[in-house]
C-alpha cells in the first residue's frame, strides 16, 4: 500500500476519523500524482466526490 510508514500512519488516521473515505492505489504514481499524472489523479477525484466511474470502458 504506502510505502513510507508516516504517511501510512497519517492514511490510517484520516481514515479513521472519515465517514466517507477511501484509499486508492494508483499504479506507477508516489505521493505527488497531482503533478505527475494529472488525468488519472482527476479521474480518481471525480469517482469519489461524483460516485461514479466516469472513465470505465463498457
Amino acid at each position: 500500500m504506502i510505502n513510507f510508514p508516516f504517511a501510512r500512519l497519517a492514511a490510517e488516521m484520516i481514515d479513521a476519523v472519515l465517514s466517507n473515505n477511501r484509499v486508492v492505489i494508483m499504479p506507477g504514481q508516489q505521493h505527488i500524482a497531482t503533478d505527475t499524472n494529472t488525468e488519472l489523479f482527476i479521474g480518481e477525484a471525480l469517482r469519489f466526490l461524483l460516485g461514479k466511474d466516469f472513465f470505465q470502458v463498457a
